[in-house]
């Protein structure tokens, strides 16, 4: 089996959205018969045999690399300069079979963040390692918009980041004996915590007849926080379920029809949203997201998103809604799409 080096900002099993994708492409990749996956970060100890340190993994040859770029993970400045050179390399020991999933491109912010005064280097740094890749990823229209901007030659395709609790097989059946009554939040613990504050408030906007009867928390580290706001929450039947694996997370999730969830810190375009590995979750399950913020509507390639947003009521279509949204994820954003993009390389789509 050909090998593929995955360079990370930390090795894969740290609570970390990046980790577990890149973790998860590994398991697909591998059991498709593609590649096996080679980690490689510059945080932690390689404490696996396939983990190794970045740095050494620059003197090794490989099949194929995939860097996963979050300017912040690899530098507290935004600004791994010092990626760079290594990406050089990899590339030779690739035989030049690199893609770049670009998770984040850039920062910004006023003049008084550091974000102000790095962003045209940050931006400057994003164009050189596009220029290296034999093929960039990005996971939403937003993010392909800003690339295309700053490497009008990249070859750049759109690919939603996947589901990391499952892809199950749902029929129309299952979606209409749902409750439409039971709700969830899912995530890792700051979404949790952040998406259930203000879920606590929206839930009374909701008419008498809408209002959730059952409330699922699923995912995150344990959270004091998250008990008292659930004890104090008294017309809601609720569960949590921290730290909880995999397959019992996906269950779950196959018996809520809908997931509230608070991804955004500012009013921004909601499809940025597609980067979001919970949101990813709720629509493999068939479960109709509702987001508490965002400008309207999700789309991608011109298809609109039936999400829903926070304003006081919920439109009556919910089965529809859920049929067509798990439709859509199977076929825009399943983890068999990044599989392709990987095996592909170094690819032929553009950005359409």
């Amino acid at each position: 089996m050909k090998s593929l080096l995955q360079i990370v900002p930390q090795f894969p099993g740290k609570l970390d959205g990046v980790g577990d994708y890149a973790a998860g492409l590994a398991r697909a990749l591998e059991r498709q018969g593609y590649y096996r996956s080679i980690f490689a970060s510059h945080r932690g100890e390689a404490t696996k045999n396939d983990f190794v340190n970045l740095r050494s993994a620059a003197d090794q040859t490989y099949d194929g690399s995939i860097l996963h770029y979050v300017n912040y993970g690899y530098a507290a400045s935004g600004l791994p300069e010092w990626l760079l050179q290594v990406v050089e390399r990899l590339r030779q020991k690739a035989n030049g079979r690199l893609l770049v999933f670009f998770h984040e491109l850039y920062s910004t912010g006023p003049p008084w963040r550091r974000d102000f005064w790095t962003n045209a280097r940050q931006k400057n740094l994003v164009r050189k390692i596009s220029a290296l890749a034999s093929s960039c990823l990005v996971s939403n229209e937003v993010a392909a918009a800003q690339l295309i901007k700053l490497a009008p030659s990249a070859r750049i395709e759109i690919r939603p980041i996947p589901a990391s609790l499952g892809e199950p097989s749902i029929d129309l059946k299952q979606i209409t004996e749902r409750d439409p009554l039971c709700w969830v939040i899912c995530g890792g613990t700051h979404l949790v915590t952040r998406s259930l504050q203000s879920f606590e408030r929206y839930r009374n906007r909701l008419p008498t007849v809408q209002r959730p009867r059952n409330l699922l928390v699923v995912g995150g580290a344990r959270q004091r926080i998250v008990e008292e706001i659930l004890d104090r929450m008294t017309d809601v039947k609720s569960s949590y379920r921290p730290e909880v694996e995999p397959d019992e997370a996906s269950q779950l999730l196959l018996t809520a029809s809908y997931g509230w969830i608070d991804y955004f810190r500012t009013n921004v375009s909601a499809s940025l949203i597609l980067k979001s590995s919970s949101f990813a979750n709720l629509c493999s399950h068939g479960v109709v997201p509702i987001l508490a913020s965002g400008i309207p509507p999700i789309s991608l390639h011109g298809e609109v998103i039936p999400a829903e947003f926070a304003r006081g009521g919920l439109e009556r279509d919910r089965t529809s809604k859920s049929e067509f949204i798990y439709h859509w994820y199977s076929r825009c954003a399943a983890m068999d799409r990044h599989v392709r993009s990987v095996n592909a390389l170094p690819g032929q789509d553009r950005c359409r």
